[in-house]
């Protein structure tokens, strides 16, 4: 056993057994109010229930965090060894992360991180030049709590859109820029949450889902009712988005939108709740005016939208009369479930997710608490076996496009941090000479 790798826990330790004790610790004074809620005939007490409010937007509770940290912060700060932790703990957390590229045209996107970061970083490839930074979320507030929420290429890697995570705040503000100059464009959309953005095929427009705007004593506490799915263009302001679906019958639905890939269908996911129990409502993009239409009614089974088979039907992975998973395909003309065809049937282990790339379905399996990854055909026929992993571990990713030949993957393990991976060939597996660790 390496010594070594107890290091930190020692540290610990020993900083506890010789850590000065408090017998008066000075804490600030907390106000008590008179509110009481009955709940099922009994009458519950909540003297604190003002500590509710928000820390952005509360002034008395702000002022109550800060008092309390700076009690914290000077007992730790008196802890003798605490320079010697707090060393050793960087030295162990100082090594760069990738995210799994993204492949948009000739460019490729991905965040970086080192280990004294806050917040990873993004970056942008052209071809086989140098990365280049796009954004640096850690120059946006003092305390580094503001991040990249996601990011999202145009269908030509020419834009970006990202969103915005103030403070860890569920709230997402959507921003666009210009990939070639690395400018911010004026754009900016509010009052999104739970939701992708999903650019149209003409790559100068996005949809992405929203709530109305909330009171502005209530933007932290509110309850979100009537999400809907808007459709913004760019260099628009967001007065002039588009509403494209909403379920004003049910205002707790949710729901988010994706493209197929043929650039056919707007394919909607709505959920009830937070059980993988959906519906999946289509919107024709071919058509002007389209009215939406249910393919999948009820809110009974998990769907996950992975791509299209050439002829135009959907292929969703299902745990509809399959619990360990199983990959599907629906003709929007004849939904009904006796018209699906089954392309991957259930197998022993559960299927947890489904990429197409190539042409080929690549399914990703938990087996033995471990990931496993398998090739189809788009008729369902095997390719080959199993796919060989760098070891024992769990890997994710595995997205591009239907005719492209790369596709990428993290792969991560007990004794390996997570690493970006390229395969240059979906169809003979081969691993690119080049990956990210």
């Amino acid at each position: 056993m390496k010594l070594w790798a107890w290091a930190p826990a020692a540290l610990i330790l020993a900083a506890c057994a010789t850590a000065p004790v408090e017998t008066r610790t000075a804490y600030p004074g907390t106000r008590t109010v008179e509110h009481v809620e009955t709940h099922f005939g009994v009458n519950v007490a909540d003297p604190y229930r003002w500590l509710e409010g928000d820390v952005r937007t509360t002034p008395e509770v702000a002022a109550w965090v800060e008092a309390q940290n700076a009690v914290t912060r000077a007992y730790l700060d008196a802890l003798p060894g605490r320079e010697q932790i707090v060393s050793r703990l960087q030295a162990l957390w100082n090594y760069d992360r990738f995210s799994t590229p993204v492949a948009r045209g000739e460019r490729l996107f991905f965040t970086q991180q080192t280990g004294l970061q806050n917040q990873p970083a993004l970056y942008v490839q052209d071809g086989d030049g140098a990365p280049r930074l796009l954004i640096d979320p850690n120059t946006w507030v003092a305390d580094g709590a503001n991040a990249i929420g996601s990011f999202h290429p145009s269908p030509d890697g020419s834009l970006l859109a990202y969103t915005v995570q103030d403070g860890g705040s569920d709230w997402r503000i959507i921003r666009v820029l210009d990939v070639a100059s690395g400018e911010a464009l004026g754009d900016e959309v509010r009052w999104a949450k739970f939701t992708p953005v999903e650019w149209h095929p003409d790559g100068r427009s996005f949809y992405y889902s929203r709530y109305p705007e909330p009171p502005a004593d209530e933007m932290f506490t509110a309850l979100n009712y009537n999400h809907a799915i808007y459709r913004h263009r760019v260099g628009a302001p967001q007065s002039e988005d588009q509403l494209i679906y909403t379920r004003p019958e049910h205002p707790r639905d949710s729901v988010r939108a994706e493209v197929s890939d043929d650039d056919r269908w707007l394919v909607i996911t709505v959920s009830r709740g937070t059980d993988a129990r959906y519906e999946i409502v289509l919107i024709d993009l071919n058509a002007r005016n389209a009215t939406p239409r249910v393919l999948i009614a009820g809110f009974e089974n998990d769907y996950q939208l992975v791509g299209v088979v050439p002829g135009g039907r959907l292929i969703f992975l299902t745990n509809r009369g399959a619990p360990m998973g199983r990959i599907v395909t629906i003709d929007p003309a004849r939904p009904q479930e006796a018209n699906w065809l089954t392309i991957v049937r259930e197998g022993e282990h559960v299927l947890v997710g489904a990429d197409v790339v190539e042409q080929q379905i690549f399914a990703r399996y938990l087996q033995d608490a471990r990931s496993s990854v398998r090739r189809f055909l788009m008729t369902g026929q095997p390719v080959g076996g199993e796919l060989a992993l760098p070891g024992l571990g769990s890997a994710e990713g595995f997205r591009g496009s239907p005719d492209s030949p790369v596709t990428y993957y993290s792969f991560s393990s007990f004794n390996r941090p997570r690493r970006s991976i390229a395969m240059t060939s979906a169809r003979s597996a081969a691993p690119c000479s080049a990956s990210r660790s």
